[in-house]
């Protein structure tokens, strides 16, 4: 049945009632009643090029065995056209850990399949616009039921084995600086306090520049040709301060935060060697094929550098100290904004003001709480439309609580419970 809210399952599809391998956090179905055996279908607006039709070259199961994307035309124009992403019910419905797996896999395959789609905008074979791949992947994201722990992975590309994100405009970069203090040579009093210390923190707010690249300050980003280093910076490019970041030659269409897995101590003068004992990395590259032969350079102890396909060279950048990279977010919380780091839960957040147990997070038409918890997400209808009207983007709500009351009121599986879902950029939370 249509609904224009989220909720959540222990399992899936779900309409199963048990499981384990959850809680999923399952999107609205705006049009029609979901089969749980027929592939996940999504439609999105306004990301075809001109002279795009049912003709026009898309992604097919032979050449992603999960997510294809073909051209449709609307219901509503004759000239209007759409991308239809098709999703294998087998994968999208399915709770087993090693097919949820192999689906995440096939999506950071689909990015990229996805992007080569991109023409220009004067192209006359139609595609897709500039830049619509990264709106398309966001929808596709935003429409698939997904484990809480895997919402991260879709959206952002958050990878919490290897360490790594991407960013996104409106994120905001916390750079926490740290030089190293140096206070007596060896045998001296002050030798013990010879170590790294923190000399400061920078925010710099993530902007898509009108190229589509993404750039780390939006005033600096608006140089033409911008800041720039005498002599010419090499690859890797060592940054010791924000200005270093802003460099005029570093904005990409993707920019990738990558944090060290292994790490001196602080009281090592040695912040040297391959990316395990380095403090943090960035990345850019103007296509996922750059970025993740980039990533797989420096997780194999590289430098990222000299990995591009096509292009602008790729931007990656090590620092002269040991630095912690924090992507935030901005939420509302009862209609003030309020920034947060990337991965921070519902939970974490009613933590702040609160401390109920989770089944006191919600009046449930009991003696449990008198405290009410309400959510909203920005979300783009992605149903078949049937007119304009339909494809509206909106918020919608989260309904926390099963709607059978004889179940309990917590979905508790692996990535843990209802609460412990992740916030994004936009989230509306009301605590009353």
């Amino acid at each position: 049945m249509a609904t224009s809210s989220y909720s959540f399952s222990n399992a899936l599809p779900p309409t199963v009632s048990s499981g384990i391998e959850g809680p999923f956090l399952i999107p609205p179905i705006t049009v029609g009643t979901p089969d749980y055996t027929k592939p996940l279908l999504i439609y999105v607006i306004s990301v075809c090029a001109p002279n795009t039709t049912v003709a026009t070259p898309g992604i097919t199961s032979s050449q992603n065995s999960v997510f294809t994307l073909s051209f449709v035309q609307s219901s509503y124009s004759s000239t209007t056209f759409l991308a239809l992403i098709s999703v294998t019910a087998a994968s999208v419905y399915s709770q087993d850990p090693t097919i949820r797996t192999q689906m995440l896999a096939a999506f950071k395959q689909f990015r990229q399949q996805v992007e080569a789609l991109e023409v220009p905008a004067t192209s006359t074979s139609g595609g897709l616009l500039p830049g619509a791949a990264v709106t398309l992947l966001n929808r596709v994201a935003l429409s698939m039921p997904l484990r809480i722990d895997e919402v991260l992975p879709y959206l952002y590309s958050f990878d919490p084995v290897n360490q790594l994100v991407d960013l996104a405009p409106g994120m905001n970069l916390r750079v926490e600086w740290a030089g190293y203090q140096y206070c007596d040579p060896p045998g001296g009093p002050g030798y013990g306090f010879n170590a790294f210390a923190n000399t400061g923190t920078s925010r710099l707010r993530v902007v898509q520049r009108p190229d589509i690249s993404l750039a780390l300050d939006a005033f600096a980003g608006a140089f033409a040709p911008g800041y720039g280093t005498n002599p010419a910076s090499t690859c890797p490019i060592l940054a010791a301060g924000p200005l270093d970041l802003c460099l005029g030659g570093n904005a990409r269409r993707h920019l990738r935060v990558i944090l060290p897995t292994i790490i001196t101590g602080s009281a090592s003068l040695d912040n040297s060697g391959p990316q395990q004992q380095l403090s943090s990395w960035l990345i850019g590259a103007d296509t996922f094929a750059d970025l993740e032969a980039a990533t797989t350079d420096i997780l194999n102890g590289g430098t990222g550098c000299g990995k591009q396909a096509s292009g602008n060279p790729i931007v990656s950048i090590s620092f002269t100290s040991r630095v912690m990279l924090v992507p935030e977010i901005t939420v509302l919380l009862n209609g003030n904004p309020m920034s947060v780091p990337l991965g921070t839960t519902i939970k974490n957040l009613v933590a702040e003001y609160a401390d109920p147990t989770s089944a006191q997070y919600r009046n449930s038409n009991n003696i449990n709480s008198d405290l009410n918890l309400g959510m909203n997400r920005r979300l783009q209808n992605t149903g078949a439309p049937s007119a304009a009207a339909t494809t509206k983007y909106y918020q919608a709500n989260f309904i926390f609580l099963p709607s059978n009351s004889a179940q309990p009121p917590i979905y508790s599986g692996k990535a843990g419970d209802q609460y412990d879902a992740p916030l994004l950029k936009g989230d509306s939370i009301n605590i009353t």
